[in-house]
């Protein structure tokens, strides 16, 4: 170690050779030592031994600045070729948009997902708007409207209750769009028409010959000679009800509005 003040004074050969020894050693060994020199000048080297580091003198020669590691590969700085980097390393923030080998900082990257988001985000919207225009349904087994999910849009509940159907032009129950018929049930009383044909039995006796139809008074018998007699009437005629529920799945069904 070895530090001088770079001033050779006069003296003898011997003191003056002395003295240019001891400058030559404090410039091979970077003015090492335990402080710093006592005498500086502008980027001269100084070599902290007490730190461990490699330092210069400032342009304004009023400061140290770390140069690297003593004892260290390439003073433990970056290399140029495949860095090998540690800690938290900065660099300068590139423009938006720019697109050239600068280095993109976290700062450049998330500035740049974020205007991607807001892009994708209104894109979207702006997609959804074309897959669903007004008068849209939206179908979903979700209670939240569509609005939330889509991002656009106004909606309404719509259907509650009720299939649909397609509109058909040559059918005046469907050929008009929110047209709306039907019920769940249907009460009918059946005519005669739609009875299904059947027989009643009527109460014959034989007298020793062919079957007759016969009154019965007691104990006698007496062959019927009134042909517009009829059986026991039975039945009420009341409407019965039939239920024509077609099998079902229940969802949410969302109109567009706006």
């Amino acid at each position: 170690m070895a530090q001088h003040d770079y001033d050779i004074a006069n003296g003898t050969g011997a003191a003056v050779r002395t003295d240019i020894n001891n400058v030559l050693d404090a410039v091979v060994s970077q003015n090492s030592g335990g402080s710093a020199p006592s005498t500086t000048f502008s980027y001269q080297y100084w070599a902290d031994t007490t730190a461990g580091l490699l330092k210069i003198r400032n342009g304004a020669n009023n400061a140290w600045v770390t140069v690297g590691t003593l004892d260290a590969a390439n003073l433990g700085l970056a290399t140029l070729a495949s860095p090998a980097l540690s800690g938290n390393p900065t660099a300068p923030t590139a423009s938006s948009g720019d697109n050239d080998t600068s280095i993109a900082t976290t700062a450049f990257v998330k500035a740049a997902v974020d205007t991607a988001i807001a892009a994708a985000t209104t894109s979207q919207a702006d997609i959804n708007g074309f897959a669903y225009p007004v008068g849209s349904i939206y179908t979903s087994i979700l209670t939240t409207n569509p609005a939330t999910l889509l991002g656009m849009g106004t909606w309404v509940a719509f259907g509650g209750g009720r299939v649909l159907t397609g509109q058909i032009s040559t059918d005046s129950d469907f050929n008009t769009a929110e047209e709306t018929g039907g019920s769940k049930t249907d009460s009918h009383t059946l005519t005669t028409s739609e009875i299904p044909s059947h027989n009643h039995a009527i109460p014959t006796h034989n007298n020793g010959g062919p079957s007759q139809l016969n009154n019965h008074y007691g104990n006698s018998y007496s062959a019927v000679t009134n042909y517009n007699d009829v059986t026991t009437s039975t039945g009420g005629g009341a409407a019965h009800t039939h239920d024509i529920v077609q099998p079902y799945i229940v969802v949410y069904f969302w109109k567009r509005t706006a």
